[in-house]
């Protein structure tokens, strides 16, 4: 199965179906996701203490909570673990950019060089 970025939404899909009493393996079936992701999900819901079949959640609460149990989710910068590394060099891309560069094969060419070291 490929990998896919999850949202919220799709989150939250997956833990009204949990918080609803069906099982991992009818989530993951119905969804069209792996069971390991869906065990993902859930035990971070059963970590803060919810558990399956308990008094129903509107949209709202399951995406505080969502929101609040995988923060990189919310923020998308956080999911981008490269870009500390290429901050590094983003003066530099600036100035390349600025001085008319002739194309992005040539700045893409220089990954190799010291320039970026």
């Amino acid at each position: 199965m490929a990998r896919r970025t999850f949202d919220v939404v799709d989150i939250i899909e997956i833990l009204v179906h949990w918080h609803a009493g069906r099982n991992n393996t009818e989530i993951a079936a119905s969804l069209n996701v792996d069971r390991k992701t869906v065990r993902k999900y859930v035990v971070a819901a059963e970590a803060a203490g919810m558990a399956r079949g308990g008094p129903p959640l509107g949209e709202a609460e399951w995406d505080a909570k969502v929101r609040q149990w995988f923060p990189e989710l919310a923020d998308t910068r956080l999911r981008q673990v490269t870009w500390p590394a290429i901050e590094l060099y983003h003066e530099f891309i600036r100035e390349q950019l600025q001085a008319g560069s002739p194309s992005r094969r040539s700045i893409s060419g220089c990954a190799t060089s010291t320039a970026w070291r």
